[in-house]
């Protein structure tokens, strides 16, 4: 289910679904436990997820393709986490001033 505004579509997540991150298992964790998981991650990992998440594959079906598939999506999967870091590496956090009197 989509929602359209003024800055385009808003896509619901189908957590009715098997596939994505509306799994059965999600749907058990309490807020904490999803918290806490998601906390313990590194950036990267985070990233990798939101990734997966993008992709529709969650890691266990990553796991089950075939060898040639699988590295092709580890391949894209790297190379979106590369750019993605790369893109946080180049944001300017503040702004340089002159404070001498």
């Amino acid at each position: 289910m989509s929602i359209s505004g003024i800055g385009g579509g808003f896509q619901l997540p189908n957590i009715f679904s098997g596939n994505a991150s509306g799994s059965a298992e999600k749907l058990n964790k309490s807020p904490v436990d999803e918290f806490l998981e998601i906390a313990r991650q590194s950036p990267a990992e985070r990233i990798r997820a939101a990734i997966l998440d993008e992709m529709g594959i969650s890691e266990e079906e990553l796991e089950a393709m075939p060898d040639e598939a699988r590295e092709a999506a580890e391949k894209q999967i790297a190379e979106r986490i590369k750019d993605k870091l790369l893109e946080k590496a180049q944001e300017k956090t503040g702004t340089l001033i002159d404070v001498t009197v």
